[in-house]
C-alpha cells in the first residue's frame, strides 16, 4: 500500500495522469480492500486516509477546490465499498469527512461542508463511543479553537471571535453576564441540542460572511427575503432551546407561548401578576400579529428606534423579544420584501441573537 501511494503521489506531482484515474484503478481498489480487511482499528484507518493529504494540500494551495473535494469523495467511496462487502463492520471515516467538510467550506459550499462535518462528528461519536469526542469535528461545532491538531483551527477562531463580539455587545447593552465560555458550556456543548447547535453554527457562518460582504448587494427584494429567512431560522433555534428545558410544559406549542414561558421564568415586566397574568404579553402577541402583519417595516423601525408605545417602561431585552416574535410570526406566513431588514440588518441580527443569549444565560 505504501508503495502504491508513492506511485500515486508521484504521478500526481508529475501530472502524468489525473489523481482520480489512479484512485479508481482496480489495483488501488484491490489493495485498499485487503488493507482494511487486515487493519481493523481506527488509527490504521486514519493512516490510510493520511496518505491522501500531500496531494490534497497541494490542490488547496493551488485553489483547485473541486479536485480537492473529489479526492475525499473518492477516499470515502473506497471505504464505503469495503463496508458494503463486510457488513456490519465499519471503517472509521471521521477523518476524510472532516477534510471533505473543510474543503467544501473553503470552496464556499457551506451547505455541503456542514453536511460533511455532521457526518464526520457522527463517525467520531460512533468510534469513540461518546457524544463529546476529542476530535476536530467536535471542536468545530463547539467553536473550540484552543485544542491542537485541528486543521481548521484558524477558521474556528475567526467564528469564535465573531460570536464573542456578539456576546460582548449583549452584555454591554442588556446587562447580561454571559461569556463565550459560558455559552460554549451551556449551549454549544449541550448534547441534547446537537442538531440545534449545528444549525446555529451554520447560521453563524452565514452571519459572519454577510458582515464581510458589500451590503449594497443585499439592498433589494431577494436580499430582504434571504435575510428574513436567516433570522427566522435563528428564531427556530431559540424556540427549540426554550423547549428543551424540562420546565417548559409540553402543551406550549406556539413560539409566542414559549416566549411567554421564558418571560414568566425570568420575571420580566411584560407579564403581570394576579388573575390577568398573561394580559400584557397576550396584547403584544396580538400586536405582533396585527401591526407587524399590516405594516411590518414601519412597525419594526419604530421598535428598533425605541419610540413605539408598546415598549414604554420596558427593558431593552423585552424589545428584542417583541422583535423576535414579529420576525417569527411574519416570516412563517408571508414572503414579502421588507426594506427594514436590509436597512437595519446589523441591529436586527444582534437583537435576535440577544434573545438566544438571554435564554441560555437565564434558563441553562
Amino acid at each position: 500500500m505504501n508503495s502504491l501511494f508513492r506511485v500515486l503521489i508521484t504521478h500526481y506531482f508529475q501530472d502524468k495522469q489525473s489523481l482520480s484515474y489512479h484512485l479508481l484503478s482496480p489495483e488501488l481498489q484491490r489493495l485498499a480492500m485487503a488493507y482494511f480487511s487486515n487493519n481493523q482499528n481506527y488509527p490504521r484507518h486514519d493512516d490510510f486516509f493520511a496518505k491522501f493529504t500531500p496531494a490534497w494540500q497541494d490542490l488547496l494551495m493551488k485553489q483547485r477546490h473541486s479536485e480537492a473535494e473529489e479526492l475525499w469523495l473518492l477516499a470515502v467511496q473506497i471505504a464505503s465499498e469495503w463496508e458494503k462487502r463486510n457488513q456490519p463492520i465499519f471503517i472509521h471515516k471521521g477523518t476524510p469527512y472532516y477534510w471533505l467538510g473543510v474543503t467544501q467550506i473553503l470552496a464556499d459550499k457551506l451547505d455541503d461542508g456542514f453536511l460533511s462535518m455532521h457526518k464526520a462528528l457522527k463517525e467520531d461519536e460512533r468510534t469513540h463511543n461518546t457524544q463529546a469526542p476529542n476530535t476536530p469535528a467536535y471542536y468545530f461545532v463547539t467553536l473550540n479553537y484552543q485544542p491542537p491538531n485541528q486543521w481548521f483551527g484558524p477558521k474556528v477562531k475567526q467564528l469564535a471571535d465573531y460570536l464573542d463580539n456578539k456576546i460582548r455587545e449583549y452584555r454591554n447593552s442588556r446587562g447580561g453576564t454571559l461569556t463565550l465560555d459560558d455559552f460554549r458550556t451551556k449551549f454549544l456543548a449541550c448534547t441534547d441540542l446537537r442538531e440545534e447547535v449545528f444549525t446555529f453554527v451554520y447560521l453563524l457562518f452565514k452571519l459572519e460572511k454577510i458582515s464581510r460582504t458589500d451590503r449594497s448587494l443585499w439592498k433589494n427584494e431577494l436580499g430582504s427575503l434571504l435575510n428574513l429567512g436567516l433570522l427566522f431560522n435563528l428564531c427556530m433555534v431559540i424556540e427549540q432551546t426554550i423547549d428543551n428545558k424540562k420546565t417548559c410544559p409540553n402543551e406550549l406549542r406556539l413560539y409566542s407561548d414559549k416566549i411567554r414561558h421564558l418571560i414568566d421564568r425570568t420575571s420580566l415586566s411584560l407579564t403581570t401578576s394576579g388573575e390577568n397574568k398573561h394580559g400584557i404579553i397576550n396584547n403584544e402577541v396580538k400586536f405582533c400579529s396585527d401591526e407587524f402583519g399590516s405594516s411590518f417595516s414601519t412597525t419594526m423601525t419604530s421598535i428598533l428606534q425605541n419610540n413605539h408605545s408598546i415598549l414604554r417602561t420596558k427593558l431593552p431585552i423585552e424589545s428584542d423579544l417583541v422583535i423576535s416574535l414579529g420576525i417569527r410570526n411574519h416570516s412563517a406566513h408571508k414572503l414579502q420584501d421588507q426594506p427594514v431588514v436590509y436597512q437595519h440588518w446589523e441591529d436586527l441580527a444582534q437583537r435576535v441573537l440577544n434573545v438566544l443569549f438571554f435564554t441560555v444565560e437565564k434558563t441553562y
